[in-house]
């Protein structure tokens, strides 16, 4: 075993023998135990920090983990699978809209996200862009037209917080809604810059697709104060709909990759 091999193993005692050449993250284990569902030869992966499973998707093999939420998270399962042999990585998740035409259960794919994580300049300066693998951005958008799926993309904010981007902050040029929302950017989540910056910068590939599970006037009324139903989409049918054409969207793009070993 050379001295490199050894040392990465080192620093990446989570998913030992787990790792397959894809795999997709999620912060909900519901979900992920929604995505197995899909795979054939399920196997759970025993592991005390992650929920883990192993699947088959015709002669992909893919691992499913659960992350947990925030740019630590995500970064620390993205830094270790990749050296563990992950190649293609596909982070679902959700966010609140920053415009108001989009509605719950909207789909959107960023071609890029804002690097409010206060996490990755750690792996790379700020000039640094956290955007999608293209081939997997291009890959995505046709898998999407296969199955007549309506698409929309743009800019996300990523941020290293969850109520506070609500509420009165010492930083509000850094995460006031208003701002971004002026500079087009289409909803805010915790995850996406974490995901893409760490996965480019270790040479492997990633992608976001992303729900809305809040509309924007459901934020807006949280910040002035008033009553709302933060899980809304929780009872909405649609919503889940939804989510299990993003699934089935990020599963026909995996069988439109290369099969790796």
């Amino acid at each position: 075993m050379t001295e490199e091999i050894s040392k990465s193993l080192a620093l990446t005692p989570h998913f030992r023998g787990a790792m397959s050449p894809y795999v997709i993250i999620h912060h909900d284990k519901k979900v992920i135990e929604k995505i197995g569902t899909k795979l054939s030869k399920l196997e759970k992966i025993e592991n005390h920090k992650y929920r883990m499973y192993r699947g088959n998707l015709n002669n992909h093999t893919i691992t499913l983990i659960h992350t947990g939420m925030g740019a630590g998270n995500t970064a620390l399962v993205c830094d270790q699978v990749v050296s563990q042999g992950a190649q293609y990585i596909f982070k679902l998740g959700t966010f609140g809209a920053l415009q108001e035409n989009i509605q719950i259960g909207d789909i959107y794919v960023p071609m890029g996200a804002v690097r409010s994580d206060g996490l990755t300049d750690a792996y790379a300066p700020m000039e640094y862009p956290a955007i999608p693998t293209p081939e997997m951005f291009l890959a995505t958008f046709q898998a999407a037209q296969k199955m007549k799926l309506p698409l929309s993309s743009g800019i996300v904010h990523s941020v290293n917080i969850y109520t506070p981007y609500y509420q009165k902050t010492y930083n509000p040029n850094k995460y006031s809604p208003e701002v971004y929302q002026e500079l087009n950017v289409f909803g805010v989540e915790m995850e996406c810059s974490s995901t893409f910056v760490c996965s480019y910068v270790k040479k492997a590939h990633s992608i976001a697709i992303l729900l809305c599970n809040r509309e924007w006037n459901t934020q807006k009324n949280f910040i002035e104060g008033k009553k709302v139903d933060w899980d809304k989409h929780k009872k909405d049918s649609g919503f889940e709909a939804k989510l299990s054409q993003a699934i089935e969207l990020i599963l026909e793009t995996v069988a439109e990759l290369p099969v790796k070993g």
